[in-house]
């Protein structure tokens, strides 16, 4: 299985613009399948497969 790298500089309970600084309430919401069809392109894995497997969550602001 892959290895996902991810550097976490602080905690917050939102959502921050690195450029801007602007921070943005965030929610943690599960993901439906129905929503896959929304999702770009690009991704390093597959997203049915992540939701067939698992339960995947989104962050919403």
């Amino acid at each position: 299985m892959a290895k996902i790298s991810q550097k976490v500089d602080r905690l917050t309970n939102s959502i921050v613009n690195r450029l801007s600084g602007d921070s943005f309430d965030t929610d943690v919401v599960e993901l439906q399948k129905s929503e896959l069809k929304n999702l770009k392109k690009g991704w390093k894995f597959d997203w049915k497969i992540e939701v067939k497997e698992s339960k995947v969550y989104k962050l919403i602001i």
